[in-house]
């Protein structure tokens, strides 16, 4: 294998490992603030359309790539919407914190 060769699979290797472990560190946050919001009774609906629309913008991520031509314009692309959703994620206000019914029903039990 050639030097060039050996360095993008270990650019490659390095990307796989960053992608699962940032996929990693954000999972538990997201199916926590999911099982806050949603009832238990449309909980795996919820969970279906959040994973059928995490793979379909994969498929059309894929798809739009497929069409550009190689080279700087595929990362570029990726860039700037890494970009545009960071800055999306750091404009956003706090939310108020979130209540279920479960929690609702403890606290008037509680009172």
């Amino acid at each position: 294998m050639r030097a060039a060769g050996l360095a993008a699979a270990v650019a490659a290797a390095c990307g796989y490992g960053l992608t699962y472990l940032g996929l990693g560190t954000a999972g538990p946050d997201q199916s926590a603030r999911l099982h806050q919001r949603v009832p238990s009774e449309t909980r795996a609906t919820a969970l279906s359309v959040q994973s059928l629309a995490l793979q379909l913008s994969g498929a059309l991520a894929g798809l739009a790539l497929a069409l550009l031509p190689p080279g700087p314009p595929r990362w570029l692309l990726g860039a700037t919407a890494l970009a545009g959703a960071a800055l999306l994620w750091t404009g956003r206000r706090p939310e108020a914190a979130p209540t279920d019914r479960h929690s609702q029903s403890r606290r008037l039990k509680i009172k």
